[in-house]
């Protein structure tokens, strides 16, 4: 994992799964242009593909999402890319991600 980059403040997570990928561009193309006036990042959850049409700051990738070197690969050192993790060697083999979101590791009965 890279050293923490306090210098970027604020972040809105839009985690809106469910909608159309083109509903969801412009929602965040909307949120990332009001964002951008305080400094605020914007990142989505999952949705690298609608993240980079959208010009947002990064995406927050599910555990079994698309791999951060991939993605990496292609946004540059600029976007901030995280992931969810659920075990300890799901942290062990993220190296290039900006932060990681440990949850989820115990059941509930539900």
């Amino acid at each position: 994992m890279r050293e923490p980059q306090a210098e970027r403040g604020r972040v809105v997570l839009g985690a809106e799964r469910d909608l159309d990928g083109g509903v969801l561009t412009a929602l965040v193309r909307e949120v990332a242009a009001l964002a951008c006036e305080n400094g605020t990042r914007v990142l989505v959850n999952d949705r690298a593909d609608v993240a980079r049409a959208a010009s947002a700051h990064g995406v927050h990738l599910r555990s079994a999402g698309l791999p951060t070197a991939r993605v990496r690969g292609w946004a540059g050192r600029e976007w901030t890319i995280g992931r969810s993790v659920h075990t300890l060697d799901e942290v062990r083999r993220e190296q290039d991600v900006d932060y990681l979101m440990f949850g989820t590791t115990f059941s509930t009965p539900a």
